[in-house]
């Protein structure tokens, strides 16, 4: 974690090396692996490995972007858990197409550093050891399915891992939830919580009256409280607000 000048914690960034670097090697090793062309065999070879999977990841970069949509293709089948990180680009289209979606709690909008690697449109990691990856290719070209071995599906997952706690949700469970979506809000919310008034939050986070006064009322609004006091107990019972 990094805490800044006007004491608000940030998580520390993810660069793209960290979580692109084994996803790239792979990329980079394209034609050893067995590889389905067109949207027939691709629909085909994913739907082998989909039939008796437990879990799913899926990293992409927008819905609908890819040759084929990994997650949409991955919807039609039931009875496991499935997972979809995209880039932090596609955050807009991403709410526009999956925010309402049932699964939408299921799929979150990486943070900037954590983009998939730029050879690839999409990949599909089974049970952690199949990586179905979808290369980048020209608009119009029939779309090809590379397939990479245990290895391979165990360093995706593991890079999905690294960025997926901190990556953005389409639907939050709660009004809390997308407050806390903000640094700024957060560390108001921490402070309200603790009985904090509001030139001393603003002080502390060097940040005008006005400003935090606004930010207050989009707390209050959020939480349904009358007053800024209501706000904070309310936000207080959210035991994660009290564990910061």
């Amino acid at each position: 974690m990094t805490l800044y000048s006007s004491g608000i914690v940030q998580p520390t960034p993810i660069t793209a090396a960290r979580t692109s670097t084994t996803v790239r090697a792979a990329a980079d090793r394209f034609a050893q692996y067995e590889s389905a062309t067109g949207r027939r065999a691709v629909s085909a070879t994913l739907a082998d490995l989909l039939r008796s999977a437990r879990t799913a990841v899926i990293w992409q970069r927008s819905p609908g972007a890819a040759a084929l949509d990994l997650w949409d293709f991955a919807l039609a089948w039931h009875d496991f858990d499935r997972r979809a990180l995209f880039d932090p680009e596609a955050l807009d289209s991403c709410r526009e197409l999956l925010g309402g979606h049932p699964l939408a709690e299921h799929v979150r909008v990486a943070e900037t550093g954590g983009e998939l690697d730029r050879q690839l449109d999409a990949v599909l990691v089974v049970d952690r050891r199949v990586a179905a990856m979808l290369p980048r290719t020209p608009e119009n070209d029939p779309p090809t399915l590379v397939i990479g071995d245990a290895v391979v599906a165990e360093a995706v997952a593991a890079a999905f891992d690294l960025v997926w706690p901190s990556a953005r949700c389409l639907r939050p469970a709660n009004p809390i939830d997308e407050m806390l979506e903000s640094n700024l809000k957060r560390e108001i919310i921490r402070r309200l919580a603790e009985g904090e008034k509001d030139e001393a939050i603003a002080r502390s986070l060097n940040v005008s009256l006005r400003t935090c006064r606004r930010h207050i009322a989009d707390i209050m609004s959020a939480t349904d409280a009358v007053s800024r006091f209501q706000a904070g107990f309310r936000i207080g019972q959210d035991t994660r607000v009290v564990a910061w």
